[in-house]
């Protein structure tokens, strides 16, 4: 992890009310739950919200999610899905991405050549990923931001996070986790020796680095992963 993409990150995540919300959006019925999740963040942070539909014909622009309110920014994008969405997220200066899955069932087939895998791996700001047992409306009602570990990356975009969405932070992690980020005055909850999987209850998100993405399966929340 460079400094650079460390302060890349804190900065997205930082300005995240005057940036752009950007919910990729696909033509399933699942998407209504993406769409929800990324509205609720959206509201709950004061950010604006576009949702986007990447087509590979003009036969693909028909996208259900797109009827459900049709005040929404929209866009549609012609090309390969996550290169398209990048595109559309640096253009239109996004903080944060949220993106679904289809959830198929082992993390190697979740993740292998998914659009969501590229995006999160090459992403210039925070992307949300709402899983299959992902509650939408927890960014409107959790009360928390939940993340584990010591890594500061990862640590910095949970404090922003949880300063935008107005929430507490908790952190699954030794009790000097924090002694390198800057939390900007978010009220931390600490639980050395805790487990992510119970603090991710009741939470509004969690965030995890690369490594601990295979949570998106199972969270009951969306989980922001961050790679790098």
């Amino acid at each position: 992890m460079s400094l650079a993409g460390h302060s890349r990150s804190a900065l997205a995540a930082d300005r995240l009310q005057e940036q752009v919300v950007l919910c990729g959006v696909d033509a399933t019925e699942g998407a209504r739950s993406v769409v929800a999740a990324a509205r609720t963040t959206a509201e709950r942070a004061g950010a604006p919200l576009l949702l986007a539909h990447v087509v590979g014909s003009l036969w693909e622009a028909d996208v259900p999610a797109f009827r459900e309110e049709p005040e929404d920014a929209r866009a549609v994008a012609y090309g390969p899905a996550g290169r398209q969405l990048l595109a559309l997220a640096d253009r239109r200066g996004a903080g944060l991405i949220v993106l679904g899955t289809r959830g198929l069932g082992r993390i190697e087939r979740l993740w292998r050549g998914s659009v969501s895998r590229y995006v999160a791996r090459r992403a210039q700001c925070p992307v949300m990923i709402v899983g299959p047992r992902a509650d939408p409306r927890a960014p409107a009602t959790g009360a928390h931001v939940a993340c584990a570990g010591d890594d500061a990356a990862v640590l910095a975009d949970a404090a922003l996070l949880a300063r935008r969405l107005g929430a507490e932070l908790v952190i699954v992690g030794p009790p000097d986790a924090l002694r390198d980020v800057d939390t900007g005055g978010v009220a931390v909850d600490m639980r050395p020796g805790g487990d992510l999987a119970a603090a991710a209850e009741g939470a509004a998100a969690v965030v995890v680095g690369w490594r601990g993405r295979a949570m998106v399966l199972d969270a009951p929340v969306p989980v922001v992963v961050r790679h790098g």
